[in-house]
């Protein structure tokens, strides 16, 4: 186990450190990878999927993946789990869940960065619009909607206590 946590976060190829994934590799899997039963779909698709249907209950990217289960590679695994986003009356929602995330040292950037996902993604929406058939024009009048955030387990690291206690 000793050996195990020193290795957390990196893997070895070649003599080379690794990190075990990226958000990148997460969000644009390589197209060959296949799931149980399908190729595993992309963030292109979740934008596919809510240009055609805008009113889904399905639009998920994972961040997740099953390979993560039980870390048997011995890597770390991901924090966040997935992004889910709805769109209604005109404001899409996005839902960030995360399943620990650290106080001190990534919490803003976590909701900075995910917010920048959800504008991106009206971004890509508002631009393939103009090539999708939708008289309403659904999200060129869309906004931003509420953000939320959930995480079970929100800690900081002992020897950063002194930067979240009230002084």
């Amino acid at each position: 186990m000793a050996e195990r946590a020193e290795n957390w976060g990196k893997s070895m190829d070649a003599g080379i450190w690794h990190f075990t994934h990226t958000y990148q590799e997460r969000f644009w899997p390589d197209p060959e990878i296949q799931g149980i039963r399908y190729t595993y779909g992309d963030l292109d698709d979740l934008v596919n999927l809510l240009l055609i249907e805008p009113m889904t209950r399905q639009a998920f990217i994972p961040i997740f993946f099953p390979e993560d289960t039980g870390a048997t590679h011995g890597g770390r695994i991901p924090c966040t789990l997935g992004y889910h986003f709805m769109l209604r009356n005109h404001r899409l929602h996005m839902w960030y869940f995360i399943r620990s995330c650290d106080y001190v040292r990534h919490f803003r950037d976590d909701l900075y960065l995910s917010v920048r996902l959800l504008l991106w993604v009206m971004d890509e929406l508002k631009n393939r619009e103009t090539y999708a058939n939708d008289p309403d024009h659904t999200w060129r009048i869309a906004q931003p909607g509420d953000f939320t955030f959930v995480c079970p387990s929100m800690h900081y690291h002992r020897g950063d206590g002194h930067l979240v206690r009230p002084r």
